[in-house]
């Protein structure tokens, strides 16, 4: 998933985001949590990070959620 607050600023023309959507140095901590949480509650499909893990999360989310959690299990395991 794509989050534009962390973007550099400025305007870009290929992504179509305004340059009000991208970073600005009056982001606080706060704002960017709101934001990641706010994506992680409805991503925008159409603009993926990731298009293969965008695409498994839309057309087949249990194989989606059994990825993550087998990623989680593996991070966990090696601290």
């Amino acid at each position: 998933m794509c989050i534009s607050i962390l973007h550099a600023p400025g305007e870009d023309e290929l992504s179509g985001e305004l340059a009000s959507e991208r970073w600005m140095p009056t982001q606080t901590g706060a704002s960017i949590m709101l934001s990641v949480i706010s994506m992680l509650n409805d991503p925008n499909l159409s603009s993926p990070a990731n298009v293969e893990a965008s695409v498994m999360y839309r057309d087949r989310r249990q194989e989606f959620n059994d990825r993550c959690k087998l990623l989680v299990a593996r991070s966990k395991s090696q601290l």
